[in-house]
């Protein structure tokens, strides 16, 4: 018997909202030498005056953050830190530039889905040990390399990830690779996005969707978001990651694009 998720546990959306859905790590790498509290306080000011600008009838603008945020059950360090930002960083309510009106608005870390928020996912957070598999950009050196084949840094560390078992190439070393080096994923950050999204997009009273991701993984539910032709929907990214023809997808759909070209 399918369980019953329903609506119950989904928060009621105010009429005339706009969504940004953002993918933060996407947008917080692009300058990672700034402060979490900064980047976070211009994040929200440029989504939400691009939303507004879609139309004169937002009145509300629901951010959630996506990420990362927790691991063995509790918020990662990185998550405390964006959600004391969030604390911190006042965007709401927002005047607007014109000063005819001023737009609300709530911020909160997307810890799982909208419409079923009592029904725990797990961590999107995953810590593993050792390195990820590294391949070499040419053979046997990178392209461009200087011919030292056995002092080349590139080759070096090649070998030294081939395995994590592999042992340092420093002589009488015993670190190997797996004790030298950790990878932290994020799991189910995109897939969450997309349901999200799709879930929105069916309620009456969201106006406008502000997909943030540097991500072209969400070009498939950005077209099914806007192929039901419930609202407005637009593309967001501080890195110029999407390709001039998945802009052009974007743009033949009825997609807005605001960001940088490659």
């Amino acid at each position: 018997m399918p369980s019953d998720l329903g609506l119950r546990g989904r928060q009621r959306v105010r009429p005339n909202t706009a969504a940004a859905l953002i993918d933060f790590d996407n947008w917080y790498q692009a300058t990672p030498a700034a402060m979490i509290q900064p980047v976070l306080a211009q994040c929200l000011s440029e989504v939400t005056r691009e939303l507004v600008s879609l139309g004169p009838y937002v009145e509300f603008v629901l951010v959630r953050l996506y990420g990362g945020w927790t691991e063995n059950g509790t918020l990662t360090a990185r998550a405390s830190e964006i959600a004391a930002a969030i604390a911190v960083v006042d965007s709401f309510p927002m005047p607007l530039p014109a000063g005819d009106r001023i737009v609300h608005g709530e911020v909160v870390l997307a810890q799982g889905l909208y419409i079923a928020p009592h029904v725990d996912l797990g961590d999107t957070s995953r810590r593993r040990i050792g390195p990820p598999r590294l391949r070499i950009n040419g053979a046997p050196l990178p392209v461009g390399c200087l011919e030292h084949l056995e002092s080349c840094p590139a080759k070096i560390l090649q070998k030294f990830t081939k395995t994590p078992s592999k042992s340092c190439p420093v002589e009488s070393c015993p670190v190997t690779a797996t004790t030298a080096f950790v990878t932290r994923e994020q799991k189910m950050v995109d897939t969450l996005m997309a349901c999200d999204l799709l879930d929105l997009t069916h309620d009456e009273d969201v106006v406008a969707i502000a997909i943030v991701t540097a991500d072209s993984d969400l070009l498939p539910p950005a077209i099914h978001s806007r192929s039901l032709n419930r609202c407005k929907t637009l593309v967001m990214t501080n890195r110029p990651n999407w390709s001039q023809e998945h802009r052009d997808l974007l743009s033949r759909h009825g997609i807005e694009y605001r960001g940088p070209e490659l």
